[in-house]
């Protein structure tokens, strides 16, 4: 995978690279972000200092799940399978919006608490049933949760899977959770050179996938994005948390007439990436 390279280069940031767009409002919300300086998350208290004090999260272990009063837990290869010892039901028949609202009470009332109270809702899927000609109807649905760490999306391999059968019954939650320390790191470059590295990795990506697109004659936008902790391996194979942002956008196939969405995690600080480490979950 592509290292991040610590040379400052001749930056340009354009909109479009010719297959793929980045929509103005992202232009706008790195112009933003990177002036109100959210990378940080202490200063270092002296003026004179030229390094600022961040914070990134290291891997501690997996989450050990063990049956209780709720449901009962079998480990089953890298993650945790809960069934339901008393089922409490869902309308799941409703809009995402209102099928969301229920889900978060859901994970409240049956995940432990270490997850339920550390969590966010990634996608709400619907499963579709149609015989004959008769109109589709909704015969299930799956709810997909990501970690939340000190507010940010946590872009790592934790996962919550939670799965309800047509009457709106929990047939079973996996869950693959991952423990993390929090740890002190220094930021050695200013807010305007971290915002240069990080444009410039955002261009070089963008142009990469754009001509990928080019040859599939798919066509897609950047529309949105948000700072989150994205997960690196080290060079001892251990997997650190650190500040940086995810791009989400929406791909069109031409052929197949399908629009699909992907994401992109970029550090916003690549002082805490030793050229040693790679990024994981592009």
């Amino acid at each position: 995978m592509k290292k991040i390279i610590f040379a400052i280069t001749c930056v340009f940031f354009s909109t479009s690279f010719a297959q793929l767009t980045i929509n103005e409002t992202v232009l706008q919300q790195i112009n933003s972000r990177f002036s109100e300086g959210f990378v940080l998350r202490k200063n270092s208290g002296t003026k004179s200092s030229k390094q600022e004090n961040t914070y990134i999260y290291i891997a501690k272990s997996k989450k050990k799940i063990v049956s209780s009063k709720k449901f009962d837990a079998k480990k089953v290869g890298d993650f945790y399978r809960l069934s339901a010892k008393k089922q409490k039901r869902i309308n799941i028949h409703v809009p995402e919006a209102d099928l969301r609202e229920q889900a978060y009470g859901s994970i409240a009332d049956f995940l432990p608490e270490e997850i339920s109270s550390n969590c966010g809702i990634t996608a709400v899927g619907y499963e579709y049933e149609q015989i004959d000609m008769r109109e589709p109807r909704v015969v299930g649905s799956t709810i997909l949760i990501h970690q939340v760490i000190d507010g940010l999306a946590v872009r790592d391999e934790s996962y919550v899977l939670m799965k309800y059968d047509s009457t709106g019954a929990l047939s079973y939650a996996d869950v693959n959770w991952v423990n993390y320390d929090k740890s002190l790191a220094k930021s050695t470059t200013s807010n305007s050179k971290r915002k240069t590295i990080h444009i410039n990795e955002l261009n070089e990506t963008v142009q990469t996938i754009s001509e990928e697109f080019k040859e599939k004659d798919i066509s897609g936008e950047i529309y949105t994005s948000a700072p989150t902790l994205i997960a690196i391996i080290d060079e001892r194979g251990n997997t650190v948390l650190v500040p940086g942002v995810t791009y989400v956008g929406n791909a069109f196939e031409r052929e197949s007439n399908r629009t699909t969405s992907f994401t992109i995690d970029l550090p916003s600080d690549a002082s805490l990436i030793p050229q040693t480490k790679a990024l994981v979950g592009k």
